[in-house]
């Protein structure tokens, strides 16, 4: 830790809180904002050190909260206000990709992150940014491909993922040249299928990351016949 990072915490080198990690002086603690973090946590258990993180209280010592007091805490992350978003510092991914691909940081009142935002065609789905909680905008199941607007048969291959920062990921890497798609879930409906079948079937060539999906039975519109599409790992 830098001595800049240092001066962050008023209580250094402390218990940690959690009773899983259990270190003894990997714990930092800012009384003032009433937060801290745990250097040791995450190589000890795999979880982030942050102090307090969401649901803690099943996690820490009985003497912890006592010893180093919260704030109150925030609602839960799908009805926290948002104030701004930004396409800026995520996750790696350069600004102009994020800005194509509809993919927000979005932020609250305090200057906290809150959620990323994935812009669908007709729906938005969101991602928690501490918690892997997902939802929707709107209910219902997500019908669209994830991704901008490419041109249908404009290139001899698309490439399709399981995830929409995979395919965001994945279109940067390759050079920002090839169409790049994220299907909205591993399990497709009927509905996903028909909606998206003549856009899919535009393509020579369909490239997937998805690695459960080796061969996928589609259904054309106003057809009984299934066209079996084999999906070629091209990675």
């Amino acid at each position: 830790m830098s001595a800049a990072e240092d001066k962050k915490f008023d209580m250094e080198r402390v218990a940690c809180p959690y009773k899983e990690c259990g270190s003894s002086d990997g714990f930092y603690y800012n009384t003032a904002t009433k937060s801290g973090f745990c250097h040791v946590c995450e190589t000890k258990t795999g979880k982030v050190g942050k102090y307090p993180r969401p649901n803690f209280r099943n996690d820490i010592a009985e003497w912890a909260e006592e010893t180093y007091p919260v704030n109150a805490m925030k609602p839960p992350v799908h009805l926290r206000q948002i104030d701004s978003a930004t396409y800026k510092g995520i996750r790696g991914l350069d600004q102009d990709v994020c800005k194509l691909y509809s993919i927000q940081l979005q932020i609250d009142g305090e200057g906290d992150p809150v959620r990323y935002a994935f812009k669908y065609p007709s729906n938005v789905k969101y991602r928690g940014f501490e918690e892997k909680k997902f939802w929707t905008e709107e209910k219902g199941a997500l019908l669209d491909l994830f991704g901008p607007d490419f041109n249908a048969g404009s290139s001899k291959r698309i490439y399709l993922t399981e995830g929409e920062f995979d395919a965001a990921s994945l279109y940067q890497a390759l050079g920002k040249s090839f169409p790049v798609k994220s299907i909205p879930s591993a399990s497709l409906s009927d509905k996903f299928i028909k909606r998206n079948y003549e856009y899919l079937n535009s393509s020579k060539r369909l490239c997937t990351q998805v690695n459960k999906m080796r061969q996928v039975k589609v259904q054309p519109p106003d057809s009984t016949n299934y066209f079996l599409r084999s999906f070629t790992m091209c990675l």
